[in-house]
């Protein structure tokens, strides 16, 4: 019973009384770490330096921590992306975990053990990948593509034209009509739909 009990719980074992991670991901690293020691003594060294390092800078650690209780769970979230599966309210919240990575960036900045240092040098924003989120997917977007008003008003010109032509019909029937009556020169010129022939 040192991951999970005989009940199929976390309850009474030796990862319950050592869990104290604040993601999905810290929690399972954790239970890879209990299942599978380091038996060589570097490794076990370089990660005890970086234990000692967080144990004597308390601000660091209460930062980092804080960070990380806003960081969800990236390794999924990166699985549903990369296999096409991911809703776009899970994208926009790659957003907000690619933003919290730059906060953690800053907070471990003077981080001086090898294993953070690694860590540090390891962690990349993708500020560009924020910014087109940020531009391309509405703040609250329907939980389906196939819902619609997912794509942000302004950042594709094709697609705000479709949009009108869906939702706004008659008022471009009207446009039309205005326009091709000064195209033309016939001032009696008449554009209409009907539901025979559109």
């Amino acid at each position: 019973e040192i991951t999970s009990s005989i009940a199929g719980s976390n309850e009474g074992t030796l990862f319950a009384v050592l869990d104290k991670t604040r993601t999905p991901m810290g929690g399972r690293l954790l239970k890879r770490w209990i299942n599978q020691p380091l038996n060589a003594l570097p490794p076990i060294k370089r990660r005890l330096a970086a234990t000692a390092e967080l144990t004597k800078n308390s601000d660091i650690r209460k930062n980092a921590t804080e960070v990380l209780t806003h960081i969800g769970d990236l390794e999924r979230l990166n699985t549903k992306i990369c296999t096409g599966r991911a809703n776009p309210r899970e994208m926009n919240a790659l957003k907000s975990i690619l933003t919290e990575i730059q906060n953690l960036q800053s907070t471990i900045s003077s981080v001086t053990s090898e294993a953070l240092s690694s860590i540090r040098a390891g962690l990349h924003p993708l500020h560009e990948i924020v910014s087109l989120i940020g531009t391309a997917i509405e703040p609250d977007p329907p939980l389906a593509l196939v819902d619609g008003g997912v794509i942000r008003k302004g950042f594709n010109p094709e697609l705000d034209d479709l949009r009108t032509l869906a939702f706004s019909g008659k008022s471009w029937i009207a446009e039309l009509q205005k326009t091709e009556r000064e195209r033309t020169g016939i001032s009696s010129l008449k554009v209409g739909f009907n539901n025979v022939f559109g």
